[in-house]
């Protein structure tokens, strides 16, 4: 974790006309780090806010991990060897952004892509860098690099597979809308003694309220997916703006995962999530859930799958939200086929749930434990874990604790183990894939959001609204 704020906090030293660094004090002697990007040298205080949230989940190190890569790449770092990766250049050219307007990217009448036709390809790094300029001059991005501190200090002591906070809260389950009160303060998401009783949660909320964004991104992983609200309705939220269903289409054809509106996608509701609470009290035009990894390629499209238009999915207003105990905390699974019926099933999903694994990814990490034969998979052997991945990014100027938690998790038993792999990518060619991809898809949504000619415009609405009821 020290590595990654210090990249943020000198960064903010050495380039004061593209970031700002601030650490906000928590309960204790943790701090929460908030970074800000964007091209303070200009006089244009008017430009619309984007907030990125990565590391709400301990366990989930492979987001703060992307933070890091995004910020050095729009930062201009000079010591961005992410540009040099072949996934990284196949993944930019698959989103289309290696090829460039020919207007300068601060210019107002840029287009967000190459005109209709054209066939020039730029270097990785050219591209990068006109595209880092396009957002930085059209947004200001705000970015929670460790949402979670407290947590990421327990999980580099040694806790490999913890989640929630020191104090035992998910993030993610502790913000008013739809929240519902879990009274097994144990389980995994459970969601506070009430909304907004972690500071966490209040300090984005107090961001949120201050900035009211044009986009909110929140960035997890233990499984491939794109989603948009709801997340405690199986139904696409109406409003959201028409732009955003091309937008996710092409998320989801770029990640080649499942896409669109999470409770109707993922087959499980969440109740009193940011991306719920965001559309509903602020209207956020492009709220959206990135998962960026799951073991075993959980949520990735297969041979003849499709993702469906956000307005083919039923569509529903605010109203209607599922009443208090009409499912747990944790989430209730809307398909009966799906969960686990044999006596040897269910305690395969008790001990996964054991482990650790709340949220959606413990219903497809039982599935993989099941598929495996209830055998715990090897231990992470050194030649498999990517130690070298962090001092590409480092540099002689920190520390590499890193490489720390990779040698816990290498003497961690087989299940503690197991449980760290299922939310991180173990190798080197896989890291590479991972980050490579969601920096290309991070690099594509901003592209869309700075756009002017996306001004978010609520649109998508419910059948009895189209028709005037």
């Amino acid at each position: 974790m020290s590595e990654t704020l210090h990249y943020f906090a000198r960064t903010a030293t050495l380039r004061p006309q593209l970031m700002k660094f601030e650490e906000i004090q928590l309960p204790g002697t943790i701090k929460m780090a908030l970074s800000t990007m964007t091209h303070f040298n200009t006089s244009d205080d008017k430009r619309p806010g984007a907030i990125l949230v990565f590391g709400e989940h301990a366990r989930e190190v492979i987001g703060s991990e992307l933070a890091l890569w995004l910020a050095r790449a729009l930062a201009g770092d000079a010591n961005t060897t992410l540009l040099t990766w072949p996934q990284v250049v196949s993944a930019l050219r698959e989103a289309g952004l290696l090829q460039l307007p020919a207007t300068p990217p601060d210019s107002p009448d840029t287009p967000s892509s190459a005109p209709p036709g054209s066939s020039k390809e730029h270097d990785a790094a050219t591209a990068v860098a006109y595209w880092s300029q396009y957002i930085l001059s059209r947004l200001q991005l705000y970015v929670l690099p460790i949402e979670n501190p407290d947590g990421r200090v327990l999980l580099e002591g040694g806790e490999l597979c913890r989640r929630k906070t020191r104090t035992g809260v998910d993030l993610n389950r502790n913000w008013p809308y739809a929240w519902q009160k879990e009274p097994r303060t144990e389980d995994d998401t459970y969601g506070g003694p009430a909304p907004f009783s972690e500071p966490h949660a209040r300090v984005l909320r107090d961001l949120a309220v201050k900035v009211r964004p044009k986009s909110f991104i929140n960035v997890h992983s233990g499984e491939w997916a794109v989603y948009t609200p709801w997340d405690s309705r199986a139904a696409t939220a109406a409003g959201l703006p028409a732009d955003l269903d091309a937008l996710v289409s092409t998320m989801g054809r770029l990640c080649n995962c499942q896409a669109g509106p999470a409770g109707a996608v993922s087959s499980y509701l969440a109740f009193g999530t940011s991306m719920d609470w965001f559309w509903t009290q602020l209207g956020t035009p492009y709220p959206l859930t990135l998962e960026l990894y799951g073991s075993g390629s959980e949520g990735k499209l297969k041979a003849g799958q499709a993702n469906k238009a956000l307005g083919a999915w039923p569509v529903e207003a605010q109203a209607g939200v599922a009443p208090p105990g009409a499912a747990r905390a944790r989430g209730h699974h809307l398909h009966h086929h799906q969960r686990v019926h044999s006596k040897r099933g269910r305690s395969v999903q008790a001990a996964g749930e054991q482990a650790g694994f709340g949220g959606r990814s413990a219903r497809h990490h039982a599935r993989a434990l099941r598929e495996a034969g209830l055998q715990p998979a090897a231990a992470v052997n050194g030649s498999a874990v990517p130690q070298q991945r962090r001092r590409l990014q480092a540099g002689p100027a920190v520390d590499t604790s890193e490489d720390k938690v990779l040698s816990k998790v290498k003497a961690a038993p087989a299940q503690v183990s197991q449980c760290f792999a299922f939310f991180n990518p173990m190798s080197e060619p896989e890291y590479r894939e991972v980050v490579g991809r969601w920096f290309a898809i991070l690099m594509y949504t901003l592209r869309h959001v700075a756009d002017p000619a996306h001004p978010g415009k609520p649109t998508i609405q419910s059948p009895g609204a189209a028709a005037g009821k």
